[in-house]
């Protein structure tokens, strides 16, 4: 990995809870403000909703008694795009603190 790649790399931050099932769910969460800047990203940044939008979307929605209202959700859509095809370079994540050192030792073992 070269030093530039190094300092491009995006950090992360992992977000989890435990569910009512007991079962664990974490959510890897990339700062994609971080390539705000980059040209190769200049018509590609999708910001998440302001909330202020969405209550006002449903309120809205139900003042009109809309029969559907939905929301998509695109599970790592940002995974599944082919960067060589649309000439992106490579991206690495960044990951550091207590998180690193628990990968380091899983992949130790």
């Amino acid at each position: 990995m070269s030093e530039k790649e190094r300092q491009e790399a995006i950090s992360s931050f992992l977000f989890g809870k435990k569910k009512l099932t007991g079962e664990t769910k974490t959510r890897l969460v990339k700062n994609g403000k971080q390539l705000a800047d980059r040209v190769e990203y200049k018509d590609l940044l999708s910001p998440t909703s302001n909330p202020m939008t969405t209550m006002t979307h449903l309120a809205v929605a139900s003042y009109e008694k809309r029969e559907h209202v939905f929301i998509a959700d695109f599970p790592i859509a940002y995974l599944k795009v082919d960067r060589s095809k649309h000439g992106m370079p490579k991206e690495y994540t960044r990951i550091t603190g207590k998180l690193a050192r628990l990968i380091c030792e899983e992949e130790a073992e």
